[in-house]
């Protein structure tokens, strides 16, 4: 609770609670306070505050004045939070300690309970009043920011004394206030509602005759100074007193001006939106909901306006300009919302100003975007002329007006617990079809949908919508063939008919440049920076780059960072809109740009140059996906080949699968046109598999691949040998997986990156050290020596990798400190498959020294890390040291269905060497722990464990030892 409390209705005053009134006696001071009290909160600059205290001087003459005053005021008032910025001062005290705004408060909060509890209003209205002691920020009126303040102010105490005298009618004491009404309305002639309150006071006390002689009198002085008639409203108040009738008592302004729209459907997922935007729009005048078509902005505006009526006492106006045509028609269509005939020889603007002049109004501008200079003019007009007037308008681009707020509306979130994307499709579905039901079964697909519809509001309810007559597979399977699935939406709102409905709007309004560059910036899947438009659409940088920003504005492009990037939806509708021939021509050079980005990542990476190269190549992967399919298309073998030798490293390292997929594909059109380099693509779709598990097709991949070696006459090559290489590693024929990769790198000869000397020459160093061949040292001395010192933290990771996997056995600290700086680099090079491995090392070394602990944690991380991606063998493999550490410390059921899981036929790495030794003791042990018969029962069931099973197995034992 702050200490202080500031009164502000008249002449400052400043209470302490425990000292009573402490306002400064200093003239200077109390006008310093004053300015910050009504900036609170906010910085005022030097300049500003020196004026304000020393109009006639220089702010360079005063500086050291104004500090004095500031140093003054700090010392009387010791707890006041007056901070110093860079650019002048900022006072920070909390808005209820200001009697302004708790009589701000308690008028709109009096007037919702007025009808119902019209004591209870009274009393809060005398009590507000009460605050009163004056003209409002009294040491201010002669600046121009104490006189705005001081007039609105005002305007809010007449409205609290509308509030009252209503209050006093509802308590039945007409003959009480009906003198105060009169007195009232002879000092603000055309206010409308004490006309309306003293006719119902007049005719409540038996003078029906006066009461229709105020309408009259209140008909002409309209008529004389505004040219516009009374409202609706009093008019039928007039015409129930002509007919005899008694008019109920006046509701609330609120509740007399036309309405805004109420949605039928539930709000769903924007909460914490619409709180953040109403602190907008507390806070500036002039608030610009902006997004692309479908993202819900008059949606999220009508909510917000809803939530604000309260702060508004005359209400709010609606103005939807869907159906303007032109910038000259917003005027008048507002001014008919609102209720404003036009007036020969007046700007109609201005008539609109005059009318609202003495008004507290919400105006929402809703679809300005066609109508833009119009929309700005008039909320322009507005602003600057009427001070109780507060605009929020909603566009797909902004206005442009002075002291505009922006306010860009995101799409809904699509990851995570509760996603509101999947909400809203929930909550459609249900209105739609109420047979549907979300389950385990079908909630991936939702989640996928909603995903691809980059969780756009009106693109997840249509996709609802279709539900009455597609299946959820079935709307999936058509967004693959463009957005015209996405129809059937609001009879009465043809812009959302359908998803194209709504993007049309928003792209007939490009001219052919723009549509240009949006037709290439819709080939890519990912972001793309100004570059990448250039080369795909044939124009300099520089034209694209304004281009660009002409779509940022318009909501048809996002920025991301420095670069940018398209929704899947637009980006669809704008295929949809370019021909065939321009199609398949951008599309071509979309693979070629993308493909050359890749190649530059994996040459930075090799060199060693750039660790981030990982992750330039893991965000290429969605563009890189439709460059395949165009090389597919075309048949454009070399096009193909790049992709996979561009994504190889990323393949293993980064652990991305299709990569090795894609090795497939290009090996067949390769052997197609025989190219020589099938062979080298079918290896690298092999290793694909081995890290699958699946050693049989990685045999008929390198079989297949020794056939095109054949057919073609070529000689293999690094890739083809070092997949053999871990083929005979997987098999446990380590002496010929040596030989392998010692073959492979000479074959490759001085074409080997860093990358790769490091991979082969480390998977060689791993492999004769199983086989506990004395070549794993010198070897492995050489990679330290050659190669650490000139590569990336990829390559280097490999390394330190390999020189601890030789030490393992013979010096396992070392080992740990090798492989610990393994992980690091892994980590920094973004390889996730060396993070792997070496920490699989280390959890069996935190085995081997009883630190059961250690142990378990690192499993815990390396579990998901290999079930996100795929990769079987490694831990299947990782999965025998979890075997032995679950026997050795009491989980003998749990250790003996894994024993099964890893010796299973077809899981990965045959069981060979010393890991054979180990298991076959382990399953000594279990044997004599559970006996034969149970224990060979248990091994059963561990045999049909899949990977995610296994992992659930070795986790619930780990709950048994934590």
């Amino acid at each position: 609770m702050d200490r202080y409390s500031f009164h502000v209705l008249g002449a400052l005053q400043v209470v302490d609670t425990g000292d009573g009134d402490v306002t400064p006696r200093g003239a200077l001071q109390r006008r310093l306070l004053a300015t910050l009290l009504l900036h609170r909160g906010q910085v005022v600059s030097a300049d500003a505050l020196a004026e304000v205290l020393w109009p006639d001087e220089l702010p360079s003459a005063s500086g050291a004045s104004l500090q004095s005053q500031v140093y003054r005021l700090r010392q009387h008032l010791s707890d006041l939070a007056i901070e110093h910025r860079a650019s002048g001062y900022v006072l920070d005290v909390a808005d209820e300690s200001v009697d302004a705004h708790r009589f701000e408060r308690a008028v709109p909060a009096a007037a919702a309970v007025g009808v119902d509890d019209p004591q209870g209003a009274l009393d809060a209205l005398d009590e507000a009043l009460g605050r009163w002691r004056g003209t409002p920020y009294e040491e201010l009126g002669d600046t121009d920011d104490g006189r705005i303040e001081a007039e609105r102010l005002a305007e809010l105490r007449c409205r609290a004394m509308e509030e009252r005298f209503a209050a006093l009618l509802r308590l039945g004491r007409a003959d009480e206030v009906t003198p105060d009404l009169e007195a009232f309305v002879a000092r603000a002639p055309l206010r409308e509602r004490p006309r309306e309150l003293l006719m119902e006071a007049l005719d409540a006390t038996g003078r029906r005759a006066e009461a229709l002689r105020v309408y009259d009198a209140y008909r002409r002085v309209l008529a004389e100074e505004l040219g516009v008639e009374p409202s609706a409203h009093l008019a039928a108040h007039h015409e129930q007193l002509l007919a005899g009738g008694a008019p109920a008592t006046a509701p609330p302004p609120a509740q007399q001006r036309p309405r805004v729209p109420r949605p039928v459907s539930s709000f769903v997922g924007r909460d914490d939106l619409l709180d953040l935007l109403e602190h907008q729009v507390a806070r500036h005048r002039m608030v610009t909901l902006v997004g692309p078509g479908g993202v819900g902005k008059t949606r999220l505006a009508v909510e917000l306006v809803h939530r604000l009526a309260g702060e508004f006492p005359d209400g709010v106006r609606f103005c939807d300009l869907t159906g303007i045509a032109d910038d000259s028609e917003v005027v008048p269509a507002v001014a008919a919302t609102v209720g404003v005939e036009p007036r020969a020889g007046v700007d109609p603007v201005d008539r609109l100003a005059d009318v609202l002049r003495h008004e507290r109004t919400l105006i929402l501008l809703d679809n300005c975007e066609h109508v833009l200079d119009g929309a700005a003019t008039l909320a322009e007009g507005l602003l600057t002329s009427v001070e109780g007037v507060a605009v929020v308008a909603t566009s797909r681009e902004p206005l442009t007006v002075d002291g505009e707020r922006t306010f860009p509306v995101p799409t809904l979130a699509c990851d995570g617990e509760g996603a509101a994307a999947t909400a809203l499709f929930l909550d459609r579905a249900a209105a739609a079809q109420p047979s549907f039901v979300v389950d385990a079964g079908n909630r991936k697909l939702v989640d996928q949908l909603c995903e691809r519809l980059d969780g756009l509001p009106l693109a997840i309810e249509l996709a609802a919508a279709r539900l009455r007559s597609l299946s959820l597979e079935e709307i999936v399977a058509g967004l693959e063939a463009g957005t015209s699935v996405l129809r059937g939406g609001r009879r009465t709102t043809p812009r959302h008919r359908s998803l194209a409905a709504a993007l049309e709007w928003s792209y007939r309004s490009l001219d052919a440049d723009d549509r240009s560059v949006l037709s290439a910036a819709a080939q890519f899947a990912g972001a793309f920076d100004a570059d990448d438009i250039a080369f795909v659409s044939d124009r300099s940088p520089h034209q694209v780059r304004e281009r660009l920003a002409d779509l940022v504005e318009r909501s048809l492009v996002a920025r991301v960072g420095e670069r940018f990037r398209l929704l899947q939806v637009i980006s669809g509708f704008v295929l949809e809109q370019v021909d065939d021939d321009d199609r398949a021509r951008l599309a071509r050079r979309h693979a070629q740009q993308v493909t050359a980005r890749a190649d530059e990542a994996k040459r930075t990476m090799a060199i060693g140059h750039d660790d981030r190269g990982m992750e330039r190549i893991r965000e290429l992967v969605p563009d890189l996906r439709r460059a395949v399919a165009t090389a597919v298309a075309d048949a454009d073998v070399e096009l193909a080949r790049r992709i996979v030798l561009a994504g190889n490293t990323a393949a293993l390292n980064g652990m991305i699968p299709e990569f090795n997929a894609w090795g497939e594909v290009a090996g067949r059109l390769a052997e197609d046109a025989g190219h020589p380099d099938s062979a080298e693509l079918y290896a690298i779709a092999a290793r694909g598999a081995w890290k699958t598990g699946d050693l049989e097709g990685m045999r008929a991949l390198l079989e297949r691949a020794g056939d095109t070696l054949e057919a073609t006459g070529a000689p293999p090559g690094y890739e083809y040998l070092t997949s053999l290489g871990v083929e005979a590693l997987a098999k446990g024929e380590l002496a010929q997986g040596v030989e392998w990769f010692r073959e492979g790198i000479a074959a490759a000869g001085q074409e080997l990156d860093w990358i790769q000397e490091a991979e082969a020459g480390g998977t060689l160093v791993i492999t004769a050290a199983y086989a506990h061949l004395p070549e794993a040292h010198d070897e492995v001395a050489r990679l330290l020596r050659d190669v650490v010192p000139h590569a990336g933290a990829v390559a280097a990771s490999w390394c330190w990798y390999a020189a601890g996997e030789c030490l393992l056995d013979d010096d396992p600290d070392e080992a740990r400190v090798l492989l610990e700086r393994a992980v690091e680099l892994a980590r920094a090079g973004g390889s996730p498959f060396v993070q792997g491995v070496a920490g699989a090392s280390l959890a069996s070394l935190d085995v081997r020294a009883g630190d059961v602990a250690a142990a378990i944690e690192r499993y815990r991380w390396l579990f998901p890390l290999w079930l996100r991606a795929g990769v079987r063998s490694p831990m299947r493999t990782m999965l025998r040291t979890v075997t032995e550490l679950l026997c050795r410390h009491g989980a003998h059921e749990h250790a003996a269905r894994l024993l099964g899981a890893v010796t299973a036929s077809g899981v990965g790495h045959e069981v060979v060497g010393d890991d054979d030794r180990r298991l076959t003791a382990v399953r000594q042990e279990l044997d004599r722990r559970l006996g034969p018969a149970r224990c060979a029962e248990l091994v059963s069931e561990g045999c049909g464990l899949d990977d995610a099973a296994a992992a659930a197995e070795a986790t619930a034992a780990f709950e048994l030892l934590s």
